[in-house]
Parts: structure tokens; sequence; C-alpha cells
């Protein structure tokens, strides 16, 4: 009996830890990180979200913006000479000298992938002269993308009060500069060696901050019950952070196929690499449960109305927007159903992409997304009074004159003509015969009757 009842706890151990390993939901309390969030890389589709809006300092994860704006602005290939500042920043650098000449592209790689603050420092004040006229710039480009919950106050994420941002902004930064084709070269090179300039000779090569990216085998995590090693192939990016302020900070990506991911975790003061578990259970956890649907794309025809009060006057109606979204992985997407609800009494005039109804997709008798229905052109006054003044024009799919509705009609009317000549031909004869029959009776009967008389 013992016996039993210890194999059934066994069994039921590992049924739930196979449960936990797979589940298709994602507690916070699984994220160690203070804030931390997921998202789809394709439609920026919120997955998990644990305080993503929380106001966070996000270390060197700034230097994501820093690159966008430079990589916007200037050619790789110009040359940049070290200002009397940047030499002198704090933190990570590679001790850039005052008047040593280096390009765009070589400052580019020192600022992502060894996080280089004196680099990070030249770019802005070539960029803008100050630190302070780039980080209004950085600012209003964040702005630009969408990242409201940020402050941006210098160029590299070294510790400001009111330097800060959000998960969820980061994320949104990420996503912009993975738009750049060298902004996902740099975040994803692994090392690189400085070049040699007149003021120095060539430095040792450089290494990726990121241990996601062919970080040394020496790097183990405990990842579901097994230790690994903290490298995961599938990740191309993005960003490294930290100051004592900030704790670790990691924005993250990787794909597999046609799905993409970004992973965003901040303050990550867990023991073993925490930092690199939360942000490896982020991301397969969107790769293990989710999949990628098509609602419908913009433009498509759904169906043409008849407007009220208009003759014979009708609109075309459409999608008005594309809807892609990802769907937990036990949504059947063969049993989403559509329906179309347009608006009653349409009548015109009706403007261009006016909307006019929307059309609803649910699952399981709920509605899990909605895309509004448009007209596909205008309908003006002008186009009432011709409407009505040639309503009788028969016009086809082209809108040009139906010539064979018109024929068509014509070789009827034409047959219609000589059925009714047939049949008054006919009548007229039988008519003509009837009386020519009458007066030959007649006649004879005057004739007969004269001989008798005789």
């Amino acid at each position: 009996m013992l016996k039993r009842t210890i194999t059934f706890f066994i069994l039921l151990t590992l049924i739930l830890m196979s449960t936990l390993v797979f589940a298709d939901t994602l507690d916070i309390s699984d994220i160690e990180s203070e804030t931390a969030v997921l998202i789809d890389e394709l439609t920026g589709q919120v997955l998990f979200d644990k305080d993503m809006n929380k106001k966070m300092y996000p270390a060197s994860t700034t230097k994501m913006l820093t690159a966008i704006i430079i990589l916007e602005n200037h050619a790789l290939d110009e040359i940049v000479t070290i200002d009397e500042f940047s030499p002198f920043m704090k933190g990570k650098k590679v001790y850039l000298l005052e008047g040593e000449r280096l390009s765009v592209e070589q400052l580019m790689y020192i600022l992502l992938v060894e996080s280089g603050n004196d680099a990070a420092s030249a770019l802005a004040i070539y960029h803008s002269g100050t630190i302070e006229a780039f980080a209004a710039e950085m600012n209003a480009k964040a702005k630009e993308i969408g990242a409201m919950n940020s402050n941006f106050t210098n160029p590299h994420g070294l510790h400001e009060d009111n330097h800060y941002s959000t998960a969820y902004d980061l994320a949104l930064i990420g996503r912009y500069g993975f738009q750049n084709e060298m902004f996902r070269t740099l975040v994803n090179t692994k090392s690189y060696n400085i070049p040699a300039t007149e003021l120095q000779d060539e430095r040792n090569y450089i290494r990726n901050t990121n241990r996601f990216l062919g970080a040394s085998s020496a790097y183990k995590m405990d990842y579901r019950g097994k230790t690994i090693p903290v490298k995961y192939d599938i990740v191309d990016g993005i960003k490294t952070g930290y100051t004592p302020e900030a704790g670790n900070c990691l924005v993250s990506t990787a794909k597999i196929n046609n799905q993409r991911y970004i992973s965003v975790v901040l303050n990550s003061n867990g023991s073993n690499n925490g930092l690199y578990r939360d942000s490896r259970t982020l991301l397969d956890y969107g790769f293990e449960n989710y999949q990628r649907h098509q609602f419908i794309t913009e433009g498509t025809f759904i169906q043409t109305v008849q407007l009220e009060g208009a003759g014979n006057i009708t609109v075309n109606l459409v999608a008005g927007d594309s809807k892609t979204k990802m769907l937990q992985n036990n949504i059947n997407v063969s049993e989403i159903k559509r329906e179309v609800l347009i608006d009653q009494g349409l009548s015109a005039p009706i403007a261009e992409n006016q909307v006019l109804g929307r059309i609803s997709f649910s699952y399981n008798n709920i509605e899990i997304e909605s895309v509004p229905i448009v007209s596909e052109y205008a309908i003006t006054g002008d186009s009432l009074i011709t409407e009505s003044e040639f309503s009788l024009i028969k016009k086809d799919e082209n809108n040009q004159v139906d010539l064979k509705y018109y024929l068509g009609i014509i070789f009827k009317l034409l047959i219609s003509f000589i059925i009714y000549r047939i049949i008054i031909t006919t009548i007229t004869l039988r008519k003509r015969k009837k009386r020519l029959q009458n007066s030959y009776s007649k006649s004879h009967s005057d004739i007969n009757f004269s001989e008798d008389s005789n």
C-alpha cells in the first residue's frame, strides 16, 4: 500500500512539473525582475506584462535610442573627432582620446557591442553639439516612436534621477530600431576589432556584453529544472544595461521561422543569471504558446449595398484596416466566425473611406477582433443628379454603357415587331378572305334569284 501511495505522488509530481513547463499561461510570479514585457515584433501586441508602464531606470538600454538617431542622420563613413569631454565618461568605455578620429561606424560598434559610454557621448556631441541638445532630440524621437512614458537626459544611461523609461517603451524602441538593417547587424555582433588611429594602436577586440550571444560556456543558469548554458542560438540582439540604481536590464529579441518576439526585463537582481532566465522564459513562452493569424487585409471587398432614396446608386464596402493578431495555440482558427454588420439607413452623400459598419470576428461566441467597414469611393451630390438623370442607362461592371444589354432589348423589340406584323397580317388576310367569301355568296344568291323569276 505504501509503495502504491509513493508511486501515485511521484506520478502526480511529474504531471504537475510537465504542466508548469508547458503551461499556456505565464504568471507574473514566474518573472523575478521588477518589471517585464513581451511583445510580438510584427504587430506590437503585448503578450505578457509585469508592470510594463512603471517608470524605471534604463541604464545602457538607453543606447538603442542613441543608435537610432545616429543611424537615421549620418553616413557610416563620416569621421568623428573626439571632443574634450567624452574621454572622461564614467563606467564602460574604450578610453577614447581627445582629438582621436574614428568613423561613425566604428563608434557605433563601440556603442552597441562594448556599450562604451565614451562613444555614446562622442556621437551625441558630434550630432547635436551638446549632451542637452541631443537629449532633447532623444525625447522627441521617443515620442515619435510611441514611447510616451520616458524621459532621457543623456545618450548613455548613466544614472540621473530624471532619466527614466519603462519596459514597454524600451520594447517599442527596440522594435523600431530593428527595422534598420545596420541596427540589426550591430546588436547581433559578437565581437569587434577597434582599428588603430593616429593616436592609438589597434586595441584588443571587444566582446558583446549580451551573454545570449556566444557567451563563454562557463556561463550557466538554472532553467526549467536543468542547468543549461546562457547562450541561446535563436537570440540575435538587442542590448544589456546595468547601474546600481537600475539593476540588471536586458532587451532581447529572437526569431523562429516568421515569428519574432521582443522581451524586456528591468531591475533583475536574481542569482544565477536571473536576468537571462527571465528573458528566456518570456521568449519561450511566446514561441510555445502563440500563433500568428491574419484576419483580413485592408481594402478587401466585402459587398455592394444600395443607398436609400438614391435610385440605382450603390456603394462598394471594403475592409478599412488590415488586422493580424497573435492567438494562443489552443484556438482553432478554422472555428473563428466572421459577421458583417452594416449600418442601417445608408444614404448619400458618402465620403470616401467613411466608416459604414464593421466586421466582427468571434471565437466560442466571444468577439476577439473587430475591423471597420468603409466606403471604397465617395458618393457626392453631383453623383446623385447624374445618376437620377440617367437612371435608365444600364452600365456593366466596368462602369461602361452595357451595349449587350441594349442590343438584347433591340433584338427583343424586333422579334416582337415581327410577331406583331405577322399577327396583323394574318388578321387582315382573314378579314379580306371573309369579305371575299361574303361577296361571292351574295353574288351567287342574286343569280339564283333571277333564274327563278324567269
